[in-house]
């Protein structure tokens, strides 16, 4: 492997560490605010969130996330189609 060739591997394998880096970010505080959000509903009852309720919360943000970006990945992938289907 030449030099360069090991320094574009090596920025590229930055480049996907960063966005893995910032998907965490976002997914976390999402999670952040949607706990958040299901502590305030509870304390206008007067109540506290069960750890399961906490739970339940962080895995209903991640599902929602998780089927966003399929939707956004078929989405590129359609657009690819229909631009291959012209040519």
């Amino acid at each position: 492997m030449t030099d360069r060739e090991f320094r574009d591997q090596d920025a590229r394998r930055n480049a996907d560490e960063a966005r893995n880096q910032r998907t965490r970010e976002a997914l976390a505080l999402r999670e952040t605010i949607a706990v958040a959000k299901l502590k305030g509903d509870l304390a206008c009852k007067g109540q506290k969130p069960t750890p399961e309720q906490i739970k339940a919360a962080k895995a209903a943000v991640t599902k929602a996330w998780m089927a966003e970006q399929e939707r956004a990945q078929f989405a590129k992938l359609n657009e690819a189609l229909r631009r291959n289907r012209g040519k």
